[in-house]
């Protein structure tokens, strides 16, 4: 069998896909989810990398991103490498339409689980937004969204707080 998988973050990009292990795509295309929004509210490593993408319900909005068909094989590797196998995954299986050329189609996406959310969005890094649109310019999302992805605030902490955070994070491995 195969599965419909809806990405709208870093894995819009098919060389982070590629990099995620045998995710077995056998087609990806443009696609287009009603009433939903890209959100930038899943809780992570302030301040080199705040937030990162998810998907929320929001009436009259849409968020672009990349349908892939994948084996089944393929999807769950991709859900693994997304933390699936965690005690506690980050994100949670959703159900979504998805407009393709017209047709709606349903796909499985991940959606920030309720633990992992945070109350209001944060910019992402700029690392991680730049992924975000290098990968809706590649698989060629509308112009207008590829501008509001650029137009995004991202987060740019100072050298001096990169190096401080870097330095608490080697602290903290070294600790466990």
């Amino acid at each position: 069998g195969v599965v419909r998988y809806f990405a709208f973050g870093s894995n819009l990009l098919r060389s982070k896909m590629d990099k995620r292990g045998e995710t077995g795509v056998i087609a990806c295309t443009a696609g287009v989810v009603p009433d939903h929004r890209l959100a930038f509210n899943m809780r992570m490593f302030p301040p080199l990398e705040p937030s990162m993408a998810s998907i929320e319900p929001s009436p009259g909005e849409v968020c672009e991103g990349a349908l892939y068909t994948l084996t089944r094989d393929g999807y769950e590797a991709l859900w693994q490498s997304e933390g699936g196998g965690m005690e506690r995954p980050g994100y949670e299986e959703v159900s979504v339409p998805v407009s393709v050329d017209g047709t709606i189609v349903q796909a499985v996406t991940l959606r920030a689980a309720p633990w992992m959310r945070l109350r209001r969005d944060a910019p992402p890094s700029a690392r991680y937004k730049e992924l975000i649109v290098q990968g809706a310019v590649e698989l060629g999302l509308s112009d207008a969204y590829v501008s509001m992805l650029s137009a995004l605030p991202a987060a740019s902490p100072s050298p001096a707080l990169r190096a401080l955070a870097t330095a608490h994070g080697v602290v903290a491995v070294l600790l466990l």
